[in-house]
C-alpha cells in the first residue's frame, strides 16, 4: 500500500512537472516560444508566453527563421535545418502565394542558414 502511494504521489509529481516546464522556461527564457517536440506546440507557445509575460519579459519575440528549422526532441538541443527537398516545397508554395520579393528574401536567407550551420569539421581551412 505504501508503495503504491508513493509511486502515485511521483507520477503526479512528474506529470505537474512537465505540465508546467513550459512556464519556467518562458520565465527564465529558456528555449524557444515554439519549444521542444515533446510538447505539443500550441500548448507550449500558450505556457511560455504565461511564464514569459508573468516575469516581466513582455512578449516574446519569435524569430523569423524559425519556418526553416525542425523542432528539437527536447531543451538544450540545438534545432536542425530542414533538408533542401523541405526547403524546396516550402520555397515553391511561397512562390505562388507571396510577392516575388518575398520570396526572395526568403530563398536567400535559406541559404545563409545553410551556410551558417555547415559543421566545423565540414568547413573548408582557409590557405
Amino acid at each position: 500500500m505504501k508503495m503504491k502511494k508513493g509511486i502515485i504521489i511521483t507520477g503526479l509529481a512528474v506529470s505537474a512537472l512537465y505540465a508546467l516546464f513550459p512556464c519556467v522556461a518562458g520565465a527564465l527564457k529558456l528555449g524557444e516560444q515554439q519549444g521542444p517536440a515533446i510538447y505539443p506546440q500550441p500548448y507550449h507557445m500558450l505556457m511560455f508566453r504565461i511564464g514569459y509575460s508573468y516575469a516581466g519579459h513582455g512578449k516574446p519575440r519569435v524569430s523569423r527563421d524559425i519556418m526553416f528549422y525542425h523542432r528539437p526532441p527536447f531543451y538544450g538541443i540545438r534545432p536542425s535545418l530542414i533538408s533542401q527537398s523541405e526547403a524546396n516545397a516550402f520555397l515553391s508554395f511561397q512562390e505562388t502565394n507571396q510577392p516575388p520579393e518575398v520570396y526572395a528574401r526568403l530563398e536567400s536567407r535559406y541559404e545563409e542558414l545553410k551556410q551558417r550551420d555547415v559543421e566545423p569539421s565540414s568547413r573548408p581551412v582557409p590557405k
